[in-house]
């Protein structure tokens, strides 16, 4: 445990990149949950457009940030390791449902909604709607030690622990390196403070290469009420983008409001799609 305790003291002020990388590479075999997702699971993406900015109408503009423009470290990706992220939609949804994972993008995107500091102002958004086509799978980063409101992360907890059971050889090593891991993958790091993601988004990369197409962890924006994915590049072809909405975000008074401007369904995503007035679009849903 002498590396995990190095790991705990490093301080990174320093940017000690390649420090940090050694220390995250020692740790050896170390037990973690997969999850898996199949075809027919949903994600929401969020991305933030400028009030003056066309609307998007492509699929690769609502995928991951392109490497010229991937130049900070952020909770699972570093700048030579871009990263797709998104919200889980849990099975069998329902509208409230998709309605939270909406926000919990959002969240995830823009300060308005997570820094209740901020009592007043407006964004624009767009999220994009993806439907798993092939399977994914995804490192699943929780503290074995600690009580979740998310059913799935209470189950996924609990069937870490009976398995530990069987090598207890494994026990402490899997808790206190998870419960590190946890700690560093739910920070919550203000604007210019990216040295703070420097262990997570490293330990991203690492684990992203050993079998697994990326990380899924508890969303710190959304007060730990949803779950966050972070998913390589390379298997963005096991995604397609189904449907798009924009929408306005306004806050006042420390309250929030998410207005839907305009939206379209999405058949095929490798052609550009148009987004409708809202009135127009739901219209055609009655239909």
């Amino acid at each position: 445990m002498e590396n995990l305790e190095k790991l705990t003291k490093i301080d990174l002020n320093l940017n000690n990149i390649n420090e940090i990388d050694r220390l995250l590479n020692q740790i050896g075999p170390l037990p973690i949950m997969r999850t898996e997702y199949h075809k027919g699971k949903i994600f929401d993406r969020a991305v933030r457009i400028k009030d003056d900015e066309d609307d998007f109408n492509t699929r690769c503009r609502l995928s991951y940030a392109p490497m010229e423009f991937n130049t900070k470290y952020l909770r699972a990706s570093t700048p030579e390791n871009t990263m797709f992220y998104g919200s889980v939609l849990k099975d069998n949804f329902t509208l409230d449902d998709h309605a939270h994972t909406r926000i919990t993008a959002c969240c995830e995107t823009s300060e308005l909604l997570r820094d209740n500091t901020i009592k007043k102002g407006e964004r624009l958004m767009i999220i994009g709607t993806w439907e798993v086509q092939e399977l994914i799978t995804l490192a699943t980063i929780f503290d074995p030690t600690q009580e979740y409101n998310i059913d799935y992360l209470e189950e996924i907890k609990n069937s870490y622990i009976i398995f530990l059971k069987k090598y207890p050889e494994l026990e402490t090593k899997g808790i206190e390196y998870l419960k590190f891991l946890a700690k560093e993958f739910s920070k919550d790091v203000k604007d210019g403070q990216n040295h703070e993601y420097h262990i997570s988004s490293i330990f991203s990369t690492i684990i992203s290469n050993t079998g697994v197409d990326g990380v899924l962890y508890p969303s710190v924006r959304a007060a730990g009420l949803g779950l966050c994915v972070a998913i390589q590049p390379r298997v963005l072809n096991k995604l397609k983008l189904i449907g798009v909405r924009k929408c306005i975000i306004k806050k006042e008074n420390g309250q929030t409001i998410i207005t839907y401007l305009k939206a379209c369904d999405v058949e095929d995503d490798s052609k550009p799609f148009k987004l409708l007035e809202i009135e127009e679009y739901l219209k055609l849903k009655r239909k």
